[in-house]
């Protein structure tokens, strides 16, 4: 399976880099620079296959004083034909569920 992820919309035109994430018969999930094709992280924990992912992300704000501050965190979620579905931190690779 494979999705790509385009993050000019948040980071700007200028600081674009596109990611793509793969998931195989290896049980791992990989994300790749588009344009270098170097891997970034290796996702691992799948006892079986990885069939399907998805990358979604949440926004947090937290308030300093007269600011408002908005922060994306970036999560990949994948299937496994283990009958488990988790969901990584893409920037640090750590499992969180």
């Amino acid at each position: 399976c494979l999705q790509v992820v385009d993050d000019s919309r948040e980071a700007g035109e200028n600081q674009k880099t596109t990611y793509i994430f793969t998931g195989g018969y290896d049980y791992t999930a990989r994300c790749f620079n588009a344009e270098t094709g170097e891997c970034l992280f290796i996702y691992r924990g799948h006892k079986s296959f990885i069939f399907t992912l998805r990358v979604g992300f949440e926004t947090e704000q937290s308030e300093d004083g007269n600011d408002v501050f908005e922060a994306v965190h970036w999560y990949l979620y994948t299937g496994s034909y283990d009958g488990t579905v988790r969901r990584w931190d893409i920037a640090s690779g750590e499992c969180i569920a």
